[in-house]
């Protein structure tokens, strides 16, 4: 049997669920208010528009009708006779809205549904109108049989948005100038505040051009329906992002103040980047309209009884956990919540909970991206290292009972030609001096007789950034044979010769820092070396058996973020395993007032993009970053982006982890080491 309207309509899920027609609950106990009608055909809607999961047709193919949503929800189809049975036995219900779509029988069934609504349910009738294929005698005829609101989704805010994503850019029907001569002709027709606008936040524009858009409409005497965009799955924009918070909030605050005639765009201040500053408003009277919440209600027809809005479409333009546009009264928690974002801040729901991150903000734009990411990239598990060079210990794991299974060792004791400028020498002291081959072999003996896993062998750098490790090749390759111990060594920059003899020497790692600028190099290394040099020694590494782990130190330069992105782009071109990630720690810099660490947001970005753009290398948060607030905000940012391990993590994170549906496993070696070491505890 064909389903077709007039005889058949789509409600939405929360329509079918508050009639009764599907089982299910409301986060927080939300009602719906608002019978949402929307026509149905078979073969769907005739337009193309590229955010909307109606469209008829994603990537050039026809979508059946079962492939169909609209607002990342189903809408199931009922016999119209059933859906006004159902309202008129609700107690909830306050308005109707009937959703046309772009066919050539909707006009006709269109005002068919109108007229049945009104004959059979008290309800008042909104009509979203499709003004590609409607005409001013159609508009007459709407508010003759009972239509008391008519409104007109433009969505778009500029003329060549809407031309790309509605009209001649998808192959689509519609034409922004047809949408404003009809709504200007419903104005006439219906009368001051009778005439509404419904408008999509973060498809292009900027809050400026969107607050411009509804002071118009406000001037024609309409209202503004303000929605968040939301990528919608079988669309042509399901790979976007969504609407950043921030904007949506400031925009959902300007449209209350200009809908309700307190300010007027052309009292609000911008930046140049088009993003509100003022809203018109003194602080203290625009602080009270705040804290009551309403600007950030969802906006939309008002109810019989006339209060602000009937249609508040309960997370329409969001999920419960990302709430958008509210369909309740906000709470205190709530307007702080809101307040956040506004200044571009979230507490993430998987923190929440978790005592240690009780103080926690984090920059939200930033924490979408790096969850956007980790779910592009499939990333399930993760490593938690705690090698044993110094003693760790959270309310979570300990390496207490593991001492010294992974020591650090420096072949030149603490001394080191380079005296770069973050460290002049003095993170070599904490290593195990062994200084000739002799003592080296000794060290190796004594970690052997206790247990231990393996070790790190490094040292300071000559005028070249080079360590004498020929030298100890042919103790390395005795260590090997003699005690089986995983070897990994720090390189600094190798020749052919040197990094055949670690190959051939047994050394399972080998790692070196990847430096991407030249200025860094000069300034902070004291080298006259260029970030050719670095590659060339990344190419000869990665040309051996050896596992290779470059490591980039984010803030190398004074703690600029520099040359990242070029070593990022360098260790790309390479086979290597892992990508190490460190944060500069400039404890024992000259001039520390003029070298400090980049902010947590800054390299949490980079960790980011790191993950995707390495989707098949392991990437990891290494030892070196700063503690406290700083590391618990960035071991935040590298779990949501989907790092693959991170080592001495912050105190509550394999907690958040579980949150973030990680499995997760503990090991004791260094991080350099991965896929060796002994796990202790893993959760499923």
């Amino acid at each position: 049997m064909i389903k077709s309207s007039p005889d058949y309509l789509r409600i939405s899920l929360a329509a079918a669920m508050t009639l009764g027609l599907k089982d299910g609950l409301f986060h927080r106990n939300a009602k719906l208010y608002c019978l949402n009608l929307l026509l149905t055909y078979p073969g769907g809607c005739r337009a193309s528009c590229a955010y909307c999961g109606l469209s008829r047709k994603k990537n050039g193919k026809a979508l059946s009708i079962k492939d169909e949503s609209f607002i990342r929800v189903e809408w199931p189809e009922y016999s119209t006779e059933l859906i006004i049975e159902k309202a008129n036995e609700s107690e909830i219900l306050e308005r109707a809205c009937i959703s046309t779509i772009t066919h050539p029988q909707s006009k006709t069934d269109t005002l068919t549904v109108l007229k049945l609504f009104k004959q059979r349910t008290s309800l008042p009738v909104s009509i979203l109108s499709n003004p590609t294929t409607i005409k001013d005698q159609e508009i007459q005829e709407l508010a003759d049989f009972g239509a008391d609101r008519f409104t007109v989704a433009i969505d778009l805010a500029r003329p060549d948005l809407f031309d790309a994503y509605r009209g001649k850019g998808v192959h689509g029907p519609h034409r922004w100038e047809k949408y404003w001569d009809t709504l200007e002709s419903a104005a006439k027709i219906f009368g001051d505040g009778r005439i509404g606008v419904h408008l999509i936040s973060g498809l292009g524009e900027s809050e400026k051009e969107m607050v411009e858009v509804i002071q118009k409409v406000s001037d024609m005497g309409g209202s503004t329906h303000l929605f968040s965009f939301n990528p919608e799955k079988n669309s042509l924009l399901e790979d976007q992002q969504p609407c950043d918070a921030g904007q949506y909030r400031r925009t959902q605050l300007a449209r209350f103040l200009i809908d309700m005639k307190m300010s007027n765009a052309s009292q609000m201040s911008f930046s140049e980047d088009g993003r509100i500053v003022d809203f018109g408003l003194e602080k203290n009277i625009l602080e009270e309209i705040f804290n009551t919440g309403v600007p950030f209600e969802t906006c939309g027809c008002p109810s019989k009884d006339c209060k602000p809005t009937a249609c508040n479409r309960p997370f329409g333009d969001g999920p419960p956990s990302d709430i958008r546009s509210f369909p309740f009264a906000l709470n205190k928690d709530d307007v702080a919540h809101v307040r956040r974002q506004m200044s571009g801040l979230i507490v993430p729901n998987a923190i929440k909970e978790v005592d240690q991150f009780e103080d926690i903000e984090l920059n939200a734009s930033l924490w979408h991206k790096a969850q956007n990411i980790r779910e592009k990239s499939k990333k399930p598990h993760i490593k938690f290292y705690l090698p044993s060079f110094k003693n760790y210990s959270t309310s979570e794991v300990s390496n207490h009972c593991h001492q010294r299974s992974f020591p650090s060792v420096s072949i030149t004791g603490a001394k080191c030609q380079l005296q770069c400028e973050h460290c002049k020498g003095k993170l070599l002291e904490s290593m195990i001096p062994a200084e000739t081959p002799e003592r080296l072999l000794k060290v190796a003996e004594g970690i052997a007789k206790t247990g231990g896993q393996g070790m790190l062998i490094s040292g300071g750098s000559d005028r070249n950034n080079e360590l004498p490790l020929k030298e100890f090749l042919p103790t390395i390759r005795e260590i090997y044979l003699r005690y089986g111990l995983n070897l990994a060594v720090h390189t600094g920059l190798v020749d052919d010769e040197t990094a055949y003899g670690l190959e051939q020497a047994g050394v399972q790692t080998a790692m070196i820092d990847i430096i991407g600028s030249n200025e860094t190099i000069r300034d902070v290394y004291h080298l006259d070396k260029t970030v050719a040099d670095f590659e060339v020694s990344l190419s000869r590494l990665a040309a051996t058996s050896m596992k290779i782990a470059p490591h980039i130190v984010m803030g190398l330069h004074f703690g600029q973020m520099k040359g990242e992105w070029t070593a990022l782009d360098m260790i790309a071109r390479h086979p290597v395993e892992s990508l190490i990630l460190v944060v500069v720690m400039p404890y024992y810099a000259k001039h520390q007032n003029l070298f400090v660490a980049p902010s947590p947001e800054e390299t949490g970005e980079f960790i980011a993009e790191c993950r995707a753009k390495l989707q098949h290398t392991e990437v990891i948060l290494g030892c070196a970053r700063p503690g406290g607030e700083y590391k618990q905000k960035l071991d935040l940012y590298a779990l949501a982006s989907g790092i693959d391990s991170i080592a001495f993590p912050a105190d509550g994170i394999i907690e958040v982890a579980g949150e973030l549906n990680y499995t997760y496993d503990v090991q004791y070696t260094c991080c350099s080491m991965a896929k060796t070491g002994e796990s202790i505890h893993a959760t499923i």
